[in-house]
């Protein structure tokens, strides 16, 4: 039976495991939370712009919402992996 894991544990990271069998549906619902996370951190990082805070706050929250965007491509990535390997030859 495939499984999958994922675990969000701050809005800027994101870990998904797969087994040998990975689970696109168990991964799509990982992309969809890192997304999520990081729509989350560049609204925050929009807000602190927009104020035009120069303490360095700014700078911070575009690196958080920077890497929680590579996080949901790297998930996206998985997905579309599993999801070749579940239906080889189907393309959308």
């Amino acid at each position: 039976m495939p499984s999958a894991s994922c675990s969000l544990s701050a809005a800027s990271s994101l870990s998904a495991d797969a087994s040998a069998a990975p689970d696109p549906e168990a991964l799509w619902e990982a992309y969809q939370a890192a997304r999520l996370a990081a729509a989350g951190d560049w609204r925050s990082w929009r807000m602190m712009r927009g104020v035009a805070a120069t303490d360095g706050t700014a700078g911070f929250l575009y690196g958080s919402a920077y890497e929680a965007e590579q996080a949901a491509d790297a998930a996206y990535a998985a997905w579309l992996a599993a999801s070749k390997k579940a239906a080889p030859g189907v393309t959308g």
